[in-house]
């Protein structure tokens, strides 16, 4: 598993493959810390240079990045609540509707990339974050990572992206 949440039942091998750090643990003081998870240096021109439109609800992403994300989620439709909607927090499923797993913290859309920043659970969420490549007929990941900070909007996360403040998911 690497990206906890969203790309469970895919081997290492697969997110090698997109270009992701391989993570890399190292022990200071008895605790692991996760190398960070870096687009390559071109798409990480790409995404600073690159015109992004914020999106603030999920019926505004394009069909493509639906449908990439549905098939990293290993699910057969596109389940993301909007920011602030109700979502399947805890592993504890009461009565009434269906609940989706992941809720959207922020996303972007520029003519070619989709970037999803999510959260997964509610007593201990874990935040992540893809980058798909939505120019070609079947959306491509080239980047995810998972954490980071809380930022305030778009700009912001492309800039923690690009800087490394998300971990390589250590796959357990």
């Amino acid at each position: 598993m690497i990206l906890v949440g969203l790309l469970a039942g895919s081997s290492f091998a697969v997110w090698a493959q997109v270009g992701a750090a391989r993570h890399a643990h190292s022990q200071d003081m008895g605790t692991a810390v996760l190398k960070a998870s870096l687009p390559s240096s071109l798409e990480r021109e790409k995404l600073l240079a690159e015109k992004f439109v914020q999106v603030h609800d999920i019926a505004a992403f394009p069909a493509s990045c639906k449908r990439g994300f549905a098939t990293l989620a290993h699910t057969p439709d596109f389940e993301l609540a909007n920011p602030g909607e109700p979502y399947q927090a805890t592993d504890v499923i009461g009565r009434g509707p269906r609940l989706p797993w992941r809720r959207l913290l922020i996303g972007g859309v520029s003519s070619d990339r989709c970037i999803v920043f999510y959260v997964i659970g509610g007593f201990a969420p874990y935040r992540a974050a893809v980058v798909l490549d939505i120019s070609k007929k079947d959306p491509v990941l080239v980047w995810g990572g998972a954490g980071g900070k809380d930022p305030d909007d778009l700009p912001a996360l492309i800039s923690q992206i690009a800087g490394g403040a998300f971990t390589q998911s250590p796959g357990y």
